[in-house]
């Protein structure tokens, strides 16, 4: 469980401040979508997309961060920019 945290702390990291606090607003706190737009004082449709950016990128990263594949390293730095 521990390195589950950890992998997902560090996928985390990778997203931008905006889709990062989104994602732990609802995941984290357990927000609603209205919840957090209120909280970060944008419209709801801007809480979407930040949210369906995230888990895009998250998807992408996850398993790289776990090592599986030949380029994980390349894919990693790839998305950080």
């Amino acid at each position: 469980r521990h390195e589950v945290s950890d992998w997902v702390s560090k996928g985390l990291s990778y997203l931008s401040s905006d889709q990062r606090l989104a994602i732990e607003l609802a995941y984290g706190g357990g927000h609603s979508l209205e919840e957090i737009a209120a909280i970060m004082d944008c419209p709801l449709s801007t809480v979407k997309a930040r949210m369906f950016h995230a888990r895009v990128k998250l998807r992408n990263l996850l398993p790289a961060l776990a090592g599986s594949g030949v380029g994980a390293r390349d894919r990693m730095e790839n998305e950080r920019d």
